[in-house]
């Protein structure tokens, strides 16, 4: 094509990698807040916060359903924690707007979606969060159950920082109509597979998975926002019309909550400071080649997502480890 994809390499990914001074503290390594989990998905945000960790943020947030605290705080140690008002047990209510509000301003960036699952009262929530009119359809079943369209939405969002949409907070985006234009004054980070880009534009799935590359770029430049879409060889497409492609599939990562654990590490570098282009094209390297480094330890059949931050750490190693050589 007259504009060719870039291929993903390390030193792309090198020249990204975030950097700290001998004197830095947890502050200056940024903060993310994860707004995610519910009764049947509670794993979702413990995977994407030991992949946020190992990214290097300085301090990250889980904010969970009360119920559900307990389980999920055994498994993060490094985490602090932030309970949140249910709606149905186990499911976020429309009342977490207040506690979240409150502390937002001391986040860097904010992740949402993973496990957050699609309850009435959730879509009420996350539309009170962004300012917006509560979701009033859904598609093909898969969008949040309709939302009450009494529910007011405050006057103004809190939200002022990045936002990295993943799993149910795209399923969340797709009710909403022109979504793009709503948040086009926040810088967005959006990591859908085939099925949600298909959401999120209105069409069949056939119709992504037929010419994905193009699929993802036409998506960023109409949105403006930068996109990740997910697959064999998952590609960041940014709002300029830039497209780069990981430069191998790992049928490895075929396996449930690999997603979660490559949106921790893009909600780890974005909270860093990072633009959500940067995040991007770092995070995709990171993740491919801690993909590919556990694939050689344990297996193509036995890995499992929660195998991955371990290898993510050796993947950072190897950036720094050639920075500090170079």
């Amino acid at each position: 094509p007259d504009d060719p994809p870039r291929l993903l390499t390390r030193a792309a990914a090198a020249a990204r990698l975030p950097r700290r001074a001998a004197d830095a503290h947890k502050g200056d390594a940024g903060s993310l807040l994860v707004i995610g989990g519910s009764l049947n998905y509670f794993g979702a945000p413990v995977l994407a916060a030991h992949a946020a960790l190992r990214a290097g943020v300085g301090l990250l947030t889980l904010a969970v359903p009360r119920s559900i605290l307990g389980p999920v705080a055994s498994q993060v140690a490094e985490a602090t924690y932030l309970p949140l008002p249910e709606g149905d047990w186990g499911v976020v209510g429309r009342d977490a707007l207040a506690p979240i509000a409150e502390v937002l301003d001391r986040y860097t960036a904010l992740q949402i979606g993973n496990g957050l699952g699609r309850a009435e009262s959730t879509a009420e929530f996350v539309a009170r969060l962004f300012g917006l009119a509560a979701a009033s359809r859904e598609r093909g079943g898969f969008g949040f159950r309709a939302a009450q369209a009494e529910v007011p939405a405050p006057a103004e969002s809190p939200v002022k920082v990045p936002v990295l949409f993943d799993a149910d907070g795209l399923n969340w985006l797709s009710t909403v109509e022109r979504w793009w234009e709503k948040l086009a004054h926040l810088p967005l980070l959006l990591t859908p597979h085939h099925g949600e880009l298909a959401r999120l534009r209105g069409v069949e799935r056939e119709a992504i998975s037929a010419a994905p590359w193009r699929a993802a770029r036409d998506a960023a430049r109409d949105w403006g926002q930068t996109v990740v879409l997910k697959g064999g060889y998952t590609v960041v497409a940014t709002p300029d019309g830039g497209l780069w492609v990981a430069p191998l599939a790992n049928p490895a990562l075929a396996s449930a909550g690999t997603g979660d654990t490559l949106a921790g590490i893009l909600g780890g570098l974005l909270a860093q400071g990072l633009a959500p282009a940067d995040a991007a094209v770092l995070g995709l390297w990171l993740g491919a080649r801690a993909g590919d480094l556990a694939r050689t330890a344990i297996g193509t059949l036995p890995l499992l997502a929660g195998d991955l931050p371990a290898y993510v750490a050796r993947a950072i190693q190897e950036l720094e480890l050639g920075r500090a050589a170079g």
